[in-house]
């Protein structure tokens, strides 16, 4: 979900979106479950997941109570159209990457849908690759992921390459 799961936690439980008891049920479970098999997630991830499978909350909730925390905009991307040079100006391979969507790409700017604000090496990065400075909008993972895919189509990682060997 986020870099800090459990920071976005607290934050639903601060809105009562969700209370106290059902995060420590939720990490309980994740808890007994991550001893029977072995996993990489951050267990806060986990439970956060949970929590929304089970429908205590949305990813719709989690990414308004993102943009209310950090001040930010909340854009719903199935409203969105893009024109292709934005879109040529991001490779795919790189809003696939960092789980990005460009909205507008002008002289200095790019205006950026993520999902993560508390990752700022995402938006850094897209920073350092665009030379533009970034302002971020907040999506949804899975709306972000479905723009990409309607987007830009299959992946290709060619342009990627380049940068990484640069």
């Amino acid at each position: 979900m986020t870099s800090a799961d459990d920071y976005v936690l607290q934050l639903l439980a601060e809105r009562e979106i969700i209370t106290e008891e059902d995060i420590d049920a939720a990490l309980g479970e994740v808890r007994a479950n991550v001893e029977e098999q072995e996993t990489e997630t951050d267990e806060n991830s986990l439970a956060l997941q949970l929590l929304i499978d089970r429908g205590y909350t949305t990813s719709e909730q989690i990414a308004e109570t993102l943009a209310d925390s950090f001040n930010m905009e909340l854009v719903d991307l199935d409203d969105t159209r893009v024109d292709e040079d934005t879109l040529k100006k991001l490779p795919g391979s790189l809003a696939r990457r960092y789980h990005v969507f460009p909205l507008e790409i002008d002289d200095s700017e790019v205006k950026l849908a993520i999902s993560d604000p508390l990752d700022v090496d995402v938006t850094d990065n897209i920073a350092q690759y665009l030379r533009k400075t970034v302002t971020p909008y907040i999506a949804t993972v899975d709306s972000i992921e479905k723009a990409i895919a309607s987007n830009y189509g299959e992946e290709d990682t060619s342009e990627m390459a380049s940068f990484i060997s640069n």
